[in-house]
């Protein structure tokens, strides 16, 4: 990975943080810090669970991460 920014984004149950989609200019990395999440890269869909993480480099590869547990605060509160 050459190009990675970083941002921490809550997703409620069975919705995404941001619509199916790819990058071209930067790499973007996955880690799932609580909570049960499926990862969609291109047509094949992963289970993560926490701790996982994942990294998509900017090859223009379709992404998206969907939540599928309700967990409480992911600081662990």
């Amino acid at each position: 990975m050459r190009k990675l920014g970083g941002n921490v984004t809550g997703v409620a149950v069975g919705r995404t943080a941001y619509p199916f989609h790819s990058h071209r200019a930067n790499d973007e990395l996955f880690l799932i810090l609580a909570g049960n999440s499926t990862l969609r890269l291109g047509e094949q869909r992963l289970p993560v669970k926490v701790g996982a993480y994942a990294g998509d480099d900017a090859t223009g590869l379709t992404h998206l991460s969907r939540s599928d547990s309700q967990v409480g605060d992911w600081h662990g509160e």
